[in-house]
This record gives structure tokens, C-alpha cells and sequence, in this order.
């Protein structure tokens, strides 16, 4: 679906999301399933679904094996703005879920995106959001903090990425408008970030941690049965809702509500669209 932006007069967002999209091997209940994903993926999904008004990019780095990532991100309404490099294999992961907790490997290849390449596509795209999802630590420690001080954008960080490549310990401060992470995750990182986390815990109570404060301010709404690419969804409503001047609680529960309405038709979306590419393989 390509975004009304185009056809109607409307002060529509832009949103940038950056980190490279994946080839993911899921199990779930000893079900194997085999799909593309990625923050870029699941961002032009939730849009697409919800119908909401605005342009997602997606800046990232895709190899011969995740090339078929930028067929289903176009069938979405994304547009991408990133790197092919053939002669690597791509963002390759085996994500196997217990119960509320999941154990990823990687299995592929990460390439860096160096931050100018980010800063160069901010300049070129001017967005109003910008999502910072690295899968496998592919940005610079620093990116979040140089983002935040040198643009106005809503700059939203996901730490998995660098939590995957155990780079989340020793890491210099980290500052962004919100920082989304686990509360495994959250642990890490505590001393080192500047600014407000959003920590989640599954199907969870929601924290808002600050310096020397911690305040519960949501709940996860219910259990999914395939919760792949909630986090990458529940991080982009929550900036889209915050962005357009909603209170952080008032943003926490639309996204907790939303993202449990829709991941299941976003999944089956994308294991639909997955199944069309030619270059999917099995793993």
C-alpha cells in the first residue's frame, strides 16, 4: 500500500527506521518457519496495516540472502534507501522461542553502517522519527547521542542489537529522546543511558526508568502465540503516538494495545509476502 501522502494534502509523518532487515529461521512449539524481518519490515507493516499517514524509509545493509527483504518492504509501502553488498550473506538469524523468552543466533553476516551514512540520509530525507533498530550492533556506540544533539527528530533507540553482540557493558553514555529495551537488557545499561528507558518484559508490566527512578506505567495486554517483531512494532507506534503530542502513558498503552491487535495479521503478512520472494531460502 503506498501511503496516502501522495495523493492528499496532509502533514504527514516521515519516519526513518535504520537497521538492516533479516532472514529469520523461527521456531515457536517446535514449529519451524522460515521468513524475512527486521525492524524496516515490521515499521512498513504496522503502517500499512493501520493505514496511517506517512512515509517510512528504511536504511540498512542487505546481502545475496537477504536480498528478497526489499521485495516484501516495497510490497509494504517502505522504501528503501540502503546498500546491497553481494558478496555477503546478509542478516541471518535462528530465533527460538520458550514460552515468553526467546534465544537468537546469528547465523549470518553483519556489515557496519557507518553513521555518515545515516547523517547523509537524515539530511536527505528530513524525517520527523527517527527509529534506531541496529539488528547486530551494525551503528557506532555514539550514532544515538550525536543524532540527538545535532537534530530536532524524535530519536527513538533500540538496544537489542548491541545487547545480541554483548556490547551493551562498558559502553560510553547514551542519550536519544527514549531508549526501548528488555529487562534483561535494561540491567546493562542503566549507568551508561542519559535518558528515559522503556522497559519491557514480555507479557509484563511496562517501566519507565530514569536515573534513580523507576515507575510502572503500562502492561503488556496478553500473550502472543508468535510474538516475532513485537518489539521493532510496539517502539515505532509508541514514537508515532508520542511524536503527535501524547503523554508517555497516554503513548505506552495505545502501542501495548495496538501491537496485540495487529502482530498477528502483520506476521501472517509477512510470511506471506516471505514465501512469493525467489531468494528465500530454508536455512
Amino acid at each position: 500500500m503506498m501511503s496516502s501522502c501522495y495523493y492528499i494534502l496532509v502533514l504527514c509523518l516521515r519516519v526513518l527506521v535504520v537497521g538492516g532487515p533479516t532472514h529469520d529461521i523461527v521456531v515457536v512449539d517446535r514449529e519451524r518457519t522460515v521468513r524475512y524481518g527486521g525492524p524496516g519490515i515490521y515499521v512498513s507493516a504496522a503502517a500499512s496495516v493501520l493505514e496511517l499517514d506517512l512515509e517510512v524509509y528504511v536504511l540498512g545493509v542487505v546481502g545475496w540472502r537477504t536480498l528478497g527483504s526489499l521485495r516484501v518492504i516495497g510490497e509494504l509501502g517502505g522504501l528503501w534507501i540502503g546498500t546491497y553488498f553481494p558478496w555477503v550473506e546478509g542478516l541471518v538469524f535462528e530465533h527460538v522461542y520458550r514460552g515468553v523468552n526467546r534465544v537468537s543466533s546469528m547465523i549470518g553476516t553483519a556489515t557496519a553502517l557507518p553513521s555518515s551514512t545515516i547523517f547523509n540520509a537524515i539530511e536527505k530525507i528530513r524525517p520527523d522519527i527517527v527509529v534506531l533498530s541496529p539488528v547486530y550492533g551494525e551503528v557506532t556506540i555514539g550514532t544515538p547521542s550525536l543524532l540527538y544533539h545535532n537534530y530536532n527528530e524524535c530519536i527513538f533507540f533500540d538496544i537489542q542489537g548491541l545487547q545480541r553482540r554483548g556490547l551493551a557493558r562498558g559502553l560510553p553514555p547514551i542519550v536519544a529522546s527514549f531508549i526501548h529495551a528488555s529487562d534483561k537488557e535494561a540491567e546493562d545499561i542503566y549507568n551508561i543511558v542519559k535518558s528515559h528507558i522503556l522497559e519491557t518484559s514480555g507479557y509484563g508490566p511496562i517501566r519507565l526508568v530514569h536515573e534513580n527512578s523507576v515507575e510502572v506505567i503500562g502492561h503488556a495486554v496478553g500473550e502472543l502465540n508468535d510474538p516475532t517483531g513485537a518489539g521493532d512494532v510496539f517502539t515505532f507506534l509508541f514514537a508515532y503516538r508520542f511524536c503527535r503530542d501524547y503523554s508517555v502513558v497516554e503513548s505506552v498503552e495505545w502501542a501495548s494495545i495496538i501491537t496485540y491487535n495487529i502482530l498477528p495479521t502483520i506476521n501472517d503478512l509477512v510470511k506471506n509476502l516471505s514465501s512469493d520472494s525467489h531468494s528465500l531460502g530454508d536455512g
